[in-house]
């Protein structure tokens, strides 16, 4: 199945909980042929990782399971699934994807404050850890990115406050 090309593009934001009757990525399967109708080509899903629930994040700008689906959203499955029902009508699948600051209680801000490894609610960019030869941050969003194109066959992140980002993904 061919897909629309960037230029072509007609995007429509969704915040599944909202769009969908039952808030989960069923129910966002359920309106596609809808969204076709609209004359949509591709959908941007605001932040669907894994969140602490009872921080009461609605909107998932708050990220603390990075490798996790949002579980009130459905199972990875779920998301294979609406993927698979978006490409069979020609649409492409964009996620949001938030690394510029994390719920507190995400294990990347869990180490000790005066530790260089403590991204704290923000991710520090610039630390290099010179012994590895690594950037743990930017190693860390290029791992996170390659894991969610190759198992959910997306077709591309919108990175919120992108700008603040160096990534180069392999």
């Amino acid at each position: 199945i061919k897909l629309p090309e960037n230029k072509q593009l007609v995007l429509y934001e969704m915040f599944v909980q909202d769009f969908a009757d039952n808030g989960q990525f069923s129910g966002v399967i359920n309106k596609l042929d809808y969204l076709v109708e609209l004359g949509i080509n591709a959908i941007e899903l605001t932040p669907i990782m894994g969140i602490e629930e009872a921080e009461n994040d609605t909107w998932g700008y708050l990220p603390s399971h990075f490798f996790s689906i949002r579980s009130s959203y459905g199972t990875k499955n779920d998301l294979k699934l609406l993927v698979d029902e978006c490409h069979s009508r020609k649409i492409r699948v964009f996620i949001d994807c938030v690394f510029n600051h994390t719920d507190k209680e995400c294990p990347l801000g869990k180490h000790h404050p005066d530790d260089p490894y403590n991204w704290g609610p923000e991710l520090n960019y610039d630390f290099q850890d010179q012994q590895l030869k690594v950037e743990p941050a930017v190693k860390f969003i290029s791992d996170v990115v390659k894991y969610w194109f190759e198992e959910f066959h997306l077709d591309g992140i919108r990175f919120d406050a992108g700008s603040t980002k160096k990534i180069h993904i392999h």
